[in-house]
């Protein structure tokens, strides 16, 4: 091993802390509770130290990359659907695609949440030409920090006008269909006019890896224990499965979570996945893409079509994985060597498949899939993406709650037929103006 010197020692401290403080849920610990608590979006915030205020951007992995890769994300103002002079909401979009961009949708309202004045300390930091913004995943592990350079500031003094649009229960979600709607059609004008924010000088290394010793490591029935994550991934199914793991935590005991479980006769996988309750026993099965920028510039049809072979692929395995289930009075498994035996008689049976993405344009098709699995499993299956999974658990803090949130899924399907997307953006709202 190397010797170092006191001077080497002195020069790796002070890189170390030089660089750390940059990284702002270190810097500023209570951050930690409040993005626990925020499902995802433009968050602002203001210490108390007198700084200057910073956005914090919490998405999905793929967001972040894309944000990393081109260097800049752009901002819509959207247009009141009434008040056309007014702003009613903002459209956050990451060009991993030129057409169909990533996007995170912002209703602009009069709400002061826990005291913090948060829609209009957003518009303090969009009206200044420079401010620190930094990007988190949906797990709070921070990949990313910048200054970044807005390119049209007096966009923002003069088309959102104070006071901001208020909402009540029965235009919340006119709203929100409005802005997705809106952007769905915008125009080559509208683009022109959209405000570009540039990532310019980095605040942290790039390169960072997270290891999460609070969640994970309670889980003994795991064989990937404290598996660094980083933002850039060429393998991504074990990092899916583990993250995936932390999202059914919000739901579930990690008592009863398995991750992969294999037969005792064959020694084969059963699912990715493995959730045993009172009642139910919840068949997982975990599909992702690489999150590289080889992956994040291929074409859309391209991914599509990805997401497409892994849905089949996935159908196949949960099939399988149901019909084993079917034929056994006990369920013998083993997790990392250990070997356990569970009762079938009288339980119910819940497949689901998690893609990283689903597409708009594809719903028909994930509706049919849905359908036959229905029908050749004899059980209800699911399929969601990541994002999905994400925002059911964010919002349901037990394993009722959760089986509510499927069992609406499950009556669009069948009441409706239809594919139903989720967003629970509006129903967080309007439980938060429910409290008030």
């Amino acid at each position: 091993m190397d010797k170092f010197s006191c001077s080497d020692i002195k020069n790796i401290s002070n890189y170390i802390t030089n660089h750390m403080t940059k990284i702002v849920t270190v810097q500023y610990p209570e951050l930690r509770s409040i993005l626990d608590n925020y499902e995802g979006g433009l968050l602002p915030y203001q210490s108390t130290d007198g700084s200057a205020p910073f956005l914090i951007i919490k998405a999905p992995k793929e967001f972040l990359l894309t944000a990393k890769i081109r260097g800049h994300f752009k901002i819509y103002l959207v247009p009141d659907v009434y008040l056309t002079d007014h702003t009613c909401g903002l459209v956050t979009a990451f060009f991993d695609d030129a057409d169909e961009p990533l996007v995170i949708k912002t209703l602009l309202a009069e709400i002061d949440i826990k005291n913090r004045k948060s829609e209009k300390l957003l518009i303090e930091i969009l009206e200044s030409s420079e401010f620190d913004v930094h990007f988190v995943d949906d797990h709070n592990r921070e990949f990313l920090g910048y200054r970044a350079k807005n390119d049209a500031p007096t966009k923002i003094i003069n088309k959102i006008k104070i006071p901001l649009i208020s909402f009540s229960h029965d235009n919340i979600n006119q709203y929100l269909n409005h802005l997705q709607k809106w952007f769905g059609l915008r125009t080559a004008a509208d683009d022109a006019d959209a405000i570009t924010i540039s990532l310019k000088e980095t605040l942290m290394p790039l390169d960072i890896a997270v290891i999460d010793l609070t969640a994970q490591s309670n889980v003994k029935q795991s064989n990937q224990t404290n598996r660094p994550a980083t933002l850039e991934r060429e393998n991504p199914g074990p990092s899916q499965e583990s993250d995936i793991l932390r999202l059914l935590q919000r739901s579930f005991h990690s008592d009863a979570i398995f991750l992969n479980p294999v037969r005792l006769d064959n020694n084969k996988e059963i699912c990715d996945i493995l959730v045993i309750t009172t009642e139910i026993f919840y068949f997982i099965q975990a599909k992702d893409n690489q999150n590289t920028g080889a992956a994040l510039n291929r074409k859309l049809e391209r991914k599509r079509a990805k997401t497409k072979e892994q849905i089949a692929k996935a159908s196949r395995q949960i099939q399988g994985a149901i019909r084993y289930w079917k034929n056994k009075n006990i369920l013998e498994i083993s997790v990392n060597g250990e070997s356990m035996e569970f009762e079938t008689t009288n339980k119910k049976v819940v497949g689901l498949i998690v893609v990283g993405e689903l597409f708009e344009k594809d719903t028909e098709r994930y509706l049919a899939e849905t359908m036959d699995l229905w029908l050749n499993t004899e059980k209800y299956c699911l399929i969601l993406d990541y994002s999905d999974l994400h925002r059911i658990t964010a919002n349901r803090g037990s394993e009722d709650d959760f089986i509510a949130a499927l069992d609406a899924i499950i009556q669009c399907i069948r009441e409706e037929g239809r594919f139903p997307r989720l967003s629970f953006t509006a129903e967080r709202i309007e439980s938060f103006l429910a409290n008030q």
